[in-house]
């Protein structure tokens, strides 16, 4: 049996601290939250309420009675997966069973619930999800940060004391979180990624079966000028393959020879490269019951984007 996994992730991302206003009819709303990327000007909620709609991502009805209420965590992993497009396409539904006990697998929310486990944006430990429990604020933004790192592949280097001193902050916001909080945060991270997908798209992937394992990495402009790659041998890109508890199971590069001489690799405008390598036979054997992620590393470093040198993760299963 074959199973395709795509998760794509775009390289950058910010995180910092605003106060905003939110105006539904006669009713103004102070929220003071931490928004997601400073490039999104403040809205208002009908105005995200509508665009999420368009993507199918609200469950509850948008009275300002009902906006007002706790948002439940099966609500929010709903509109999270939806507004952001994360749709991961299977040969076969897995059962939730596998993961919550506490969840039916034909919920209205249950196939987000898969898909955000599967890219691990949805990580909670234990076989209790809670669906119909709040959400705090510090779950929602927990959530949130494992979406933006997935879907922009890592933090760059320039954010990343913004981004651990805004997380510090994110700990200390136990309180619940109500239906318009929650669709203004979504709403502006989505826009967010949005924006930044203009940029340069950087997907791990893989493709499965009883005998092996066709690991890929795809390198996408997206930007109106070419990029280029800076390499310091012919080596361009490696692959690792981890267990459950993100232990190394095997490196591609592991063994082979690579010449020793500058190179650069230029991708035009709206173009696009793919790397991939098989594993097989019995050392693919040997592991392939343990397998749990695969890091993709692009290894040459660039002036035009930031390359994640930490890799580009995908859970495999």
């Amino acid at each position: 049996m074959r199973k395709a996994i795509y998760a794509g992730i775009i390289a950058g991302t910010i995180l910092q601290t605003t106060a905003f206003s939110v105006a539904q009819a006669a009713t103004k709303v102070e929220i003071n939250q931490p928004a997601i990327c400073s490039s999104v000007s403040d809205t208002l909620l009908e105005t995200a309420i509508e665009e999420l709609t368009k993507k199918d991502a609200i469950m509850f009805k948008t009275e300002k009675s009902e906006l007002s209420k706790p948002i439940a965590k099966s609500e929010f992993v709903y509109m999270l997966r939806n507004a952001l497009d994360i749709q991961i396409a299977y040969l076969v539904a897995p059962d939730i069973k596998h993961y919550f006990d506490d969840v039916a697998q034909d919920a209205i929310y249950t196939s987000a619930l898969i898909d955000l486990l599967t890219v691990n944006i949805v990580d909670d430990e234990g076989r209790v999800f809670n669906p119909n429990a709040n959400i705090s604020k510090e779950k929602m933004y927990h959530y949130m940060i494992n979406a933006y790192k997935y879907k922009m592949g890592g933090m760059p280097a320039d954010t990343k004391e913004l981004f651990k001193n805004s997380q510090v902050m994110l700990k200390s916001s136990a309180y619940i979180v109500t239906r318009a909080e929650a669709v203004i945060n979504v709403w502006r991270l989505a826009n967010c990624i949005g924006k930044r997908q203009e940029r340069v798209a950087v997907t791990p992937g893989a493709t499965i079966n009883d005998t092996s394992i066709q690991m890929k990495l795809d390198i996408a402009n997206n930007t109106k000028n070419a990029v280029t790659i800076n390499f310091t041998s012919g080596q361009k890109y490696d692959f690792v393959l981890l267990d459950k508890n993100r232990n190394e199971l095997y490196r591609w590069s592991d063994g082979r020879m690579f010449t020793m001489a500058l190179e650069s690799k230029e991708i035009g405008a709206g173009k696009s490269i793919k790397y991939q390598a098989n594993l097989s036979g019995d050392q693919y054997r040997s592991i392939k019951d343990k397998i749990a992620y695969l890091k993709a590393y692009i290894t040459g470093s660039s002036h035009s984007f930031t390359i994640n040198a930490d890799g580009y993760e995908i859970k495999l299963k």
